[in-house]
C-alpha cells in the first residue's frame, strides 16, 4: 500500500507532464487536506449530546421519587420548603450531568481540546475584546433581538419558561445555587457540546454555513421543552444559537460564547427576580 496522503511530482524543465514519471523523494511534499487526529465525528457528536440529556432523565429517575417523600414529611409541608427541594434536586441534576460530560469530552477528545480551528474543542485563550463582544451579545444583542422576537410570533400569548415557576416559588436563600449554575457550570457544559463537540464535528463533513444551521437547530430543539414547547420560541433560540456559533469560529475559542452564555441566562435570571411573582 502507498501513502496517499502526500504526492511527490517531479516535473522536468521544458516538458510536458509525464504521468508517468516516477516521485522524486527528494521534492517538497504536497499534502493533502485531510482531518486533524483526536476529533470527534458526527455521529460521537450526536451520541455526546444525546448523552447529556439522557443524564439528566436517568438522574432524576431515582432523585425526584426521594423528592416527593421529601416533600410530604411534615417538617418540610411545615417550614414550606417543598419549592425549595425541587430546585435544588433539578440543580443537582445539571451539575451532576454536567461535570459527568466534560469529564467524558476531556477524556475522549485530549488532542482536540486545545485546538482553535475547525477540527478542535476550543479550550484556548480568549483575547479580551472577544471576551468583550460575547458579552455584550448576551446582555444586549441576544435579549433585546430575541424577545422581540419571540413576542412578535406570540401575538400576545403567555411566553413561560419551566424554570420561572421553579425559582419563583423557592425561597430566596435557596435560588442562591440555580442562580450559580445558570452562570458557570451551564454555559460551560453546553458549549463544551453544541460549539465544541458538534460544531467542530459537522464542520469537519459540511459546509461553515450548513454546519452552523444544523447545530443551530439542534440547540434550539433541545431547549424547546424549557419552553413548555411553544413552537414561537424557536426562532429566538436558534438566533441565539447562531450567534454563540459565530462567537466560537470568529474567536476561534470556545469562552466568548460561554461568556454570551452567561450574561443571557444572568438577563433572564434577573428578569425573573424582578417579576411580581418573585418573593
Amino acid at each position: 500500500m502507498h501513502d496517499t496522503s502526500c504526492l511527490h511530482l517531479r516535473l522536468p524543465p521544458n516538458r510536458f507532464w509525464n504521468p508517468l514519471i516516477v516521485p522524486d523523494p527528494a521534492l517538497p511534499a504536497i499534502h493533502l487536506s485531510e482531518p486533524a487526529p483526536g476529533g470527534p465525528g458526527p455521529t460521537q457528536a450526536l451520541v455526546c449530546v444525546l448523552t447529556y440529556f439522557g443524564l439528566q432523565l436517568a438522574l432524576s429517575l431515582p432523585l425526584y421519587p426521594l423528592l416527593g417523600w421529601l416533600r410530604r414529611h411534615p417538617a418540610v409541608t411545615a417550614h414550606g420548603w417543598g419549592p425549595d427541594l425541587l430546585l435544588w434536586a433539578t440543580c443537582l441534576d445539571l451539575g451532576i450531568a454536567g461535570l459527568i460530560m466534560l469529564g467524558v469530552t476531556r477524556k475522549l477528545w485530549p488532542q482536540a481540546w486545545a485546538r482553535e480551528g475547525s477540527d478542535g474543542l476550543g479550550f484556548a485563550a480568549a483575547a479580551p475584546r472577544q471576551w468583550l463582544a460575547g458579552a455584550l451579545v448576551g446582555l444586549i444583542v441576544i435579549p433585546l433581538l430575541g424577545s422581540w422576537l419571540t413576542e412578535w410570533l406570540a401575538h400576545g400569548q403567555t411566553i413561560t419558561e419551566q424554570i420561572d415557576a421553579l425559582i419563583t416559588d423557592a425561597g430566596r436563600w435557596a435560588r442562591i445555587p440555580i442562580v450559580l449554575l445558570t452562570v458557570t457550570l451551564v454555559p460551560v457544559v453546553e458549549e463544551t457540546l453544541f460549539r465544541g463537540v458538534l460544531l467542530s464535528a459537522l464542520r469537519q463533513r459540511f459546509p461553515r454555513a450548513m454546519a452552523v444551521c444544523l447545530t443551530s437547530a439542534a440547540f434550539a430543539l433541545a431547549h424547546l421543552g424549557s419552553f413548555d414547547y411553544q413552537w414561537y420560541a424557536l426562532p429566538a433560540l436558534a438566533l441565539f444559537a447562531w450567534a454563540l456559533a459565530e462567537l466560537r469560529i470568529r474567536s476561534g475559542s470556545i469562552w466568548p460564547g460561554v461568556a454570551a452564555h452567561a450574561c443571557n441566562n444572568a438577563v433572564a435570571i434577573i428578569a425573573i427576580l424582578g417579576s411580581p411573582h418573585a418573593g
